[in-house]
Formats: structure tokens, sequence, C-alpha cells
């Protein structure tokens, strides 16, 4: 016997915050070791798109995902500035929300992190005291 049950009504819901998203190739969100913004520092059979997915939080922080889609070779390295992550500071503290432990902080305003293959990274970052 399977009985279907109506959700209860829910209360109207506050707006919520625009996410922001957009895919980096591995080495596109920081030119680095001589390559130019743009062009992937892993082999072309292995070219996924990293994203990174950015959502306000209260008290000025935000919320960050990063997913490596690629299935197999290096961790990719990206970096982030703030500004494209709506993120209004010089530089924020840092937490590792799957660890659940502080991560440090960044250098300026930009995130900088590493995600294996077939893994992600789910990060706060709230904005340093002035």
């Amino acid at each position: 016997l399977v009985a279907q049950f109506a959700p209860p009504a829910a209360p109207p819901a506050a707006p919520v915050p625009a996410v922001r998203r957009r895919a980096f190739s591995a080495g596109e969100a920081s030119a680095g070791e001589g390559r130019p913004a743009g062009e992937a520092a892993l082999p072309s059979a292995a070219k996924a798109k990293v994203q990174v997915w950015a959502k306000p939080q209260p008290k000025g922080t935000v919320a960050v995902y990063v997913v490596n889609p690629a299935a197999s070779g290096n961790a990719a390295r990206v970096s982030v500035g703030f500004e494209a992550l709506g993120l209004a500071a010089t530089s924020a503290s840092v937490r590792d929300l799957w660890a659940r432990q502080e991560a440090g902080h960044t250098k300026g305003a930009t995130l900088t992190v590493e995600v294996a293959p077939l893994d992600s990274a789910f990060l706060l970052l709230t904005p340093a005291a002035a």
C-alpha cells in the first residue's frame, strides 16, 4: 500500500539572493606557468570546466562551491577575484564547510583553491574587519 500525502503549506518565502555561477577551464581564472588566461593546464582530453558557484549569506559572508568534474588528471587550481564572487572586501577568512574547520585567510581580494578530479570544495568567506 502506497499513500501519497500533500506537502504542508509553506509560509511565503523571503526573497533569495541571486546565485552567481561561472565555469572556468583549469587555467582560466589565473594565468600561470607562462600560459595566457583561458588556456587549460590539463591535457585536451581532460579539459572539463571547473564550476564556481557563489551565493551571498547573512552578515556579508559568501558561500562558494567549486566543482572539478574532470574524471582524471591533476587537481584544478582556480583563483577567483572577490568581485566575481560578489564579495566587497580586500581580504577574508576562509572556512571549509565540508571539513567543519577554519582554512586560513585569503591573500588579497582573491580566493585560490585546488580541487581534485571528481571532487568539490565548499567554503564560506567572511570579510576581514577593516
